[in-house]
Formats: C-alpha cells, structure tokens, sequence
C-alpha cells in the first residue's frame, strides 16, 4: 500500500506549494522541458503518472468541473475510448481567512496510445480538480496508472510487470491519489499573481 511506501515531499513551482507522492516517481523536469503550469512526476518502471497542473478557472460549477477536466484530458490524449467509474464527489473547505476551496473527484478509465502508435493501453485516471476561487485557479491533480497493458505496445518493452502488478490495484492506486490530494499545500500565494 500506499502507507507502507517511502512517500516524500515534493516541490511544486520553485517551492510555492507542495504534494506528497511516492519516492519512487521521480521529477520529469529533472530530464526534460515541462510547461511552466505542470508538474510531472513519473515512475518509470511502472507508467504510473502525478501531474500537478495550474489552470484558469472554469465557467463550469464545481459539480461538473471532474468530468469536464476528465472529457478534455481525453481528447487531449486522443484516447480511442474513455468511461468514468466512479460519481462525480465534491466538496468545501473554508480557510481562517474564509475563503472556500472546492474539491470536485471523478475516476475513470481511457484507451491511449502513447507515441501515436497502433497498440493502445488502458489506464486509469484519476482526477481532482482543486478549485482555488478567491485567485481564480483549478489545481488539477492527475495519477495516471495502467491496468490493461497491449503486450505489442511500447509501455510492455519499459515497464517491470512484476512491480506494476505490484503496484496497480484499485485500491493501492486510490491511496497514492488520496495522499496527493490531501497533502497539496500552497505556501506562497503570490504564485497566482
């Protein structure tokens, strides 16, 4: 599980917030360019995904903001199929200063091909909006993990099937998703302008 895995704190944005992931996925940057809006953390030997990304506010209510974010991550993908598993959940927090953070949760599952190549692999998504209103942000927290790997794909040449099998339960997956929901912390607002 999750709990029994080294978790570490990791930077976000020159140190202006922080998310909580595994030890074992490493920083994208620290190999190649990322937009200055996302972080990518990645476990290579497993394809499993963090993403931490900035975005401007939606016009959607917080009720649909999951499944929109969701729907466009799969067009994004060119996903050849993608279905939710869970409900929409959302949720408030309000701060000292009374300012409200929404939370809006959808999981579900897409048919992607990495590279552009024929063999697609199905993976799982989950995703959290954090909706940020009083500075006009949705944080979009996204682990990415494969369930169903095409043997011809080039995820199968990469990835070690004895640690994803290891690491690509529902429920294990679920517990890295919810730590890295729970921890992100913003320390210095001003990223936000």
């Amino acid at each position: 599980m999750a709990g029994e895995e080294s978790q570490v704190a990791r930077g976000l944005y020159g140190g202006a917030a922080t998310v909580m992931v595994p030890a074992r996925f490493k920083d994208v940057s620290d190999a190649r360019q990322i937009p200055d809006h996302q972080e990518v953390f990645v476990a290579a030997e497993t394809d499993q995904s963090v993403i931490v990304e900035l975005v401007e506010q939606g016009d959607m209510p917080l009720s649909e903001a999951a499944t929109y974010y969701f729907d466009n991550l799969a067009t994004d993908n060119s996903a050849q199929a993608a279905r939710y598993e869970s409900d929409v959940h959302t949720s408030t927090t309000v701060l000292e200063d009374g300012s409200e953070i929404g939370y809006s949760q959808v999981v579900g599952v897409q048919t992607i091909a990495k590279f552009n190549e024929a063999n697609a692999n199905e993976v799982r998504v989950y995703l959290c909006c954090i909706r940020l209103a009083h500075v006009t942000t949705d944080v979009l927290i996204t682990l990415n993990t494969p369930i169903d790997i095409d043997p011809e794909s080039c995820v199968a040449e990469t990835v070690d099937l004895v640690r994803w099998q290891q690491h690509s339960s529902a429920q294990y997956t679920q517990s890295i998703f919810d730590q890295a929901v729970s921890s992100f912390g913003v320390s210095d607002w001003s990223l936000f302008g």
